[in-house]
């Protein structure tokens, strides 16, 4: 109810100003394609932000009726450079585990820095999720801070990290609030939101043309399952940020101003970090004679030219 008055009496407004959300990337990996590398992480962040102010770059294709209804969220998801025990940090970590396959809620208890209170919002990035799903988290209020936060694969986090941070927001699936996208029984369900029409949802594909509960379906919305996921309605940009001011779920701590202060992301704050040393070696046994390879896994920083790293292998 919080949610609907809030979307009602704030619908089409425009935020005073950005929402700073400090973040913390976790990625789960045992030495494959899921470590990704933090270019590629600062990459993906910088799409996930446009898309959460309402400026990405592929909003023109927006068909009508929806391109008049385009919301501004009005969130950044900022990587803190403030650790939970006050250590310098660039918002990444790293831990080699096979808990990075099929991964459920025990990654959580791999690394946690909510223990004790909600500063950050956590995402770990795993190989795959158990359940077979892309990623997901849980809505305001359901859990406690510890086992708040997004698990989410690697391969998705371009992809789908707006969408599971729409629902650490409030928001539901544009077609209702279970996870079974084209049930016919959907139609009769609804989001909560008013201008997302009642749908079943994509099952796949990008049919901008799908009418599926008698009117033409928000496609392009980042809560349904299409692979062409572009905007936020208004309704659905008013009901984030009623979340977001709520302290049901704790979601109002993340951007105040002594949040931002303890996770080092308030404007201009900076901080340069000496990285966290590690190696990976492609094989550990074999004959005399065997080529072995080390790759550097070194992070936790960014690099400084006036670095050396020094190899020693007696």
């Amino acid at each position: 109810r919080e949610a609907e008055a809030y979307t009602s009496e704030h619908y089409g407004e425009r935020v005073g100003g950005v929402k700073v959300i400090p973040t913390v990337i976790h990625v789960i990996h045992d030495n494959g394609s899921e470590n990704l590398s933090k270019t590629a992480i600062l990459n993906a962040l910088e799409v996930v932000n446009e898309e959460l102010i309402g400026q990405n770059g592929n909003l023109s294709s927006i068909v009508s009726p929806f391109s008049s209804i385009i919301g501004n969220p009005g969130f950044e998801l900022r990587l803190a450079k403030i650790d939970v025990d006050g250590n310098c940090t660039d918002g990444i970590t790293r831990t080699v585990s096979d808990q990075t396959y099929s991964a459920d809620e025990d990654v959580k208890n791999l690394i946690n820095w909510n223990t004790g209170s909600r500063r950050y919002l956590q995402v770990w990035l795993v190989n795959t999720v158990g359940s077979g799903a892309g990623g997901y988290t849980y809505l305001p209020g359901s859990v406690s801070a510890t086992r708040n936060g997004i698990i989410l694969r690697s391969a998705q986090l371009t992809s789908s990290l707006s969408h599971e941070f729409g629902h650490w927001l409030n928001l539901s699936h544009v077609w209702g609030g279970s996870n079974d996208n084209g049930a016919a029984g959907n139609c009769s369900d609804d989001d909560g939101v008013s201008d997302t029409p009642n749908c079943i949802g994509t099952t796949s594909g990008c049919n901008t043309n799908q009418m599926t509960c008698g009117s033409v379906d928000n496609v392009q919305n980042h809560m349904d399952y299409s692979s062409c996921g572009r905007m936020f309605t208004l309704g659905q940009a008013a009901r984030m940020q009623s979340a977001s001011n709520s302290t049901t779920g704790g979601r109002s701590t993340y951007w105040g101003n002594s949040n931002r202060s303890a996770t080092g992301t308030s404007d201009g704050f900076t901080n340069t970090c000496v990285p966290n040393v590690d190696f990976y070696v492609n094989t550990e046994n074999g004959c005399e004679g065997v080529v072995i390879e080390f790759d550097d896994n070194s992070w936790g920083a960014d690099e400084d030219p006036s670095w050396v790293w020094n190899w020693s292998f007696p």
